[in-house]
């Protein structure tokens, strides 16, 4: 998940039972208690191009409710809410597919870097 340096932060808050108490997303979870709503799961189910989305299922007293939202703009909420999270299989393949992407790119550099010395050299 792409996050900024204050999502980070926050997570890390989150996961830290000394520091979490204060935190503005346990003020979100309150005002959830009273509307008797809960976050039940996250679930990463896109990218568009590097942008990575989430469906988060919010239930209620008069039934479920699903969101589409970006997975930056929820994923400290739903951990706040100790949520489950889950991802799609297309995200595990589109994760890996740009990760080789990367090991290409890291190749390529390598390959042209060897053929400059070898020209240097020659």
């Amino acid at each position: 998940v792409w996050l900024d340096f204050s999502e980070v932060d926050s997570i890390h808050q989150i996961l830290q039972p000394q520091l979490h108490k204060n935190h503005p997303y346990f003020t979100h979870i309150k005002i959830l208690d009273k509307l008797k709503t809960s976050i039940v799961t996250c679930v990463f189910n896109k990218f568009d191009g590097y942008r990575l989305y989430a469906d988060v299922l919010l239930e209620t007293a008069n039934g479920s409710h699903l969101l589409h939202e970006r997975a930056e703009d929820v994923v400290c909420l739903a951990l706040a809410a100790k949520a489950r999270f889950f991802t799609t299989s297309k995200v595990i393949q589109a994760c890996r597919e740009i990760k080789d992407f990367e090991k290409l790119k890291e190749i390529e550099s390598n390959l042209e870097s060897y053929q400059n010395v070898q020209k240097y050299l020659m």
